[in-house]
């Protein structure tokens, strides 16, 4: 107990400029717990840290520095843990959250940190600081977000989380790329009080996104915009925006019957290929149909698409409803050959891809028909075939 009471400054005597000091001991064990309660003997660091070495018991006092920088190892380093019971006021303009993290945990006591008007560092830090019981903050501070420690991104939560704390300003001009959930990026993205740099990089990392938070994110950024989409229809994803074409958007379609004008738009909308394996029937202009089927940005069904093809001249309604992939992509062939002057060579007449002459003759019989009739027609002036379909374009059918 001398020991101890060598440490403190003497509470003792009467005389002239001694300083009344109340300080209690309690005893446990070998642990010696020591209060001190007068507020006009705060101990510096150096001499908390004097007394925690001499006894694993709590150490009660109110510390006399304001400065962060006397505590985090700049100037000086507070050596208790989270039992002691330290009182610090932190009144520095800006500090870095790191430092009020490494504070929080060597000091049961809640850090005041009111007169803070700035907090710098990682929004995970930041927002640790914020969330933390252990320190108070004032309501308006601002904060001065960077990426995370040796990561490019942020974690859109956390952004949230510290708009959430305060009123005052966040700026992340810093950060590369946001990641999280899409309903966290967008609320961080948008917020009035949240400054982003116009080329971020937003990530949905978590969960899916829908086609409306898509599209409000296209409108903030020039960058990339990843996520899997939770929206499937062809009319709703067709909307999409993609403005600088570099979305990277994992995309399904799950309609049966697509009008392949939308499936177009989806294909732009973004560089992954879309998964449409679902569509049964593409409608609209041959144009538009052929159009689908030979973009490498949409996958198909391997088990052949029927197609329903508007503005082909002379085409009856049952014809062009069950016009295939294949057939459809033979027509024009067949009207070519079937009004040549002489009997064609056999490499001219158009073939049917492997395995799709079954589909032709199963659904388009008159088409099939069609062109199988130009291998047996004999030399000599042109011939008509009847039948729906049969018309040469632009003619009078």
């Amino acid at each position: 107990m001398r020991a101890l009471l060598e440490l403190i400054p003497k509470p003792w005597g009467n005389a002239p400029g001694v300083v009344q000091t109340e300080v209690s001991f309690s005893h446990a064990g070998d642990d010696y717990t020591v209060t001190i309660a007068d507020s006009a003997n705060d101990l510096t660091v150096g001499e908390i840290n004097d007394i925690a070495g001499r006894t694993s018991g709590v150490v009660t006092a109110t510390a006399t520095s304001n400065d962060i920088d006397d505590y985090n190892g700049t100037n000086a380093t507070l050596t208790t843990g989270s039992n002691y019971a330290i009182t610090i006021v932190i009144t520095n303009a800006s500090v870095d959250a790191a430092d009020l993290k490494l504070l929080d945990g060597k000091t049961s006591v809640a850090i005041d940190a009111q007169a803070v008007t700035n907090l710098t560092g990682t929004a995970n830090e930041i927002a640790t600081i914020v969330s933390s019981s252990g320190v108070t903050l004032d309501g308006d501070f601002t904060a001065t977000v960077s990426n995370e420690d040796g990561q490019a991104y942020v974690d859109a939560a956390d952004i949230v989380t510290i708009d959430t704390a305060s009123s005052g300003t966040i700026t992340a001009t810093g950060v590369t790329e946001m990641r999280g959930l899409a309903d966290n990026i967008v609320s961080a993205a948008t917020s009035s009080e949240v400054t982003i740099d116009g080329d971020m990089l937003f990530n949905v990392t978590s969960g899916e996104a829908d086609v409306a938070q898509i599209n409000t994110l296209d409108a903030l950024t020039s960058n990339v915009i990843t996520a899997t989409l939770s929206d499937n229809g062809a009319v709703t994803l067709a909307t999409l925006k993609n403005a600088n074409a570099n979305n990277a958007l994992t995309i399904t379609v799950t309609d049966t019957e697509v009008a392949a004008s939308n499936l177009s738009k989806i294909d732009a909308a973004t560089t992954v290929q879309v998964t449409a394996t679902a569509v049964e029937t593409l409608t609209g202009t041959l144009t538009a149909v052929n159009s689908i089927l030979g973009a490498g940005g949409v996958s198909l069904t391997t088990a052949g698409v029927s197609a329903s093809m508007s503005g082909t001249p002379s085409t009856s309604a049952s014809t062009k409803n069950n016009w295939t992939a294949a057939s459809s992509a033979q027509t024009p062939a067949a009207h070519t050959a079937r009004t040549a002057s002489c009997r064609p060579a056999l490499d001219n007449v158009p073939s049917f891809p492997d395995g799709a002459r079954i589909v032709a003759d199963r659904r388009s019989p008159t088409v099939a028909i069609a062109a199988r009739s130009v291998r047996t027609r004999s030399a000599g002036a042109p011939q008509v075939t009847s039948g729906p379909g049969s018309a040469i374009p632009g003619s009078a059918s």
